[in-house]
């Protein structure tokens, strides 16, 4: 699933069921779901969320997806006609995970991911900087369905600090010395 597919798929656990718009997960052996916006009545999306929350196996689609180790939240919203919006993430959704609907806020997550790391770094260097942290393995894309992406973070302040350096900052040092 790519977060192109602009797909509805069906979430379910021991015949409680909902539809799902939006997802992001590791894709390793253990798909570990990260948020998921789910949609039924409200006993559905709260019992999706119990089952989760307890450790169960979720079916979406045709995948098994098991909880994250981080703690999860929920926030439901009444749709009306007894219908229910239900969404679901991580305690660590822009910590060491971020997601995005779009470049503008897919860009504006980065930049907050390195303020708050205290991160010194041009900001018209931030597509640069995204690619090099991407394959040095600081940033790892997760997969997802629905218009929506993600990033798993895995930061050290100052390996980060040394490898822009190294890599992108290297002639302004030069220079400065």
């Amino acid at each position: 699933m790519t977060s192109s597919d602009h797909v509805i798929l069906t979430v379910e656990h021991e015949g409680v069921v909902c539809k799902s718009d939006a997802g992001v997960y590791n894709a390793g052996y253990e798909k570990e779901l990260h948020f998921l916006s789910i949609y039924g009545a409200p006993q559905q999306t709260k019992g999706i969320f119990s089952a989760l929350a307890s450790g169960k196996e979720l079916t979406i689609g045709d995948d098994e997806f098991h909880r994250p180790r981080d703690s999860l939240r929920f926030r439901g919203y009444s749709l009306g006609y007894g219908k229910h919006h239900g969404i679901i993430w991580t305690d660590n959704l822009d910590i060491s995970l971020i997601i995005w609907t779009s470049e503008q806020e897919k860009r504006a997550r980065l930049r907050n991911l390195l303020a708050g790391h205290r991160v010194p770094y041009d900001p018209e260097d931030l597509e640069r900087i995204e690619r090099l942290l991407l394959r040095h393995g600081h940033l790892i894309s997760l997969e997802s369905w629905g218009r929506i992406d993600g990033y798993q973070c895995d930061f050290n302040d100052d390996a980060i600090c040394d490898l822009l350096l190294a890599e992108i900052y290297h002639s302004a040092a030069r220079k400065a010395a």
